[in-house]
């Protein structure tokens, strides 16, 4: 999908969003982390355990539901 084309990106296949979709949202939240980590004072060990878990919770639901959906196509 390049700037050129003349299709809008909702009209594109399936095939071409949801690649699209999750790589911007990986992108997205690596800027966000990056500018989060770097406007912080540092945190205790315990404190960055406990985000840690969080994360990898939270980016192995959306990477659990990504699966599913390409899985399960409706």
């Amino acid at each position: 999908m390049f700037l050129s084309d003349k299709e809008i990106w909702w009209q594109a296949p399936n095939s071409v969003r949801i690649p699209t979709a999750i790589v911007v949202a990986l992108v997205l939240g690596l800027r966000i982390y990056s500018v989060c980590r770097s406007a912080t004072p540092r945190r205790s060990p315990k404190t960055r355990r406990i985000e840690r878990i969080v994360a990898i919770g939270l980016w192995s639901f959306i990477a659990a539901a990504v699966t599913l959906l390409l899985i399960f196509r409706r």
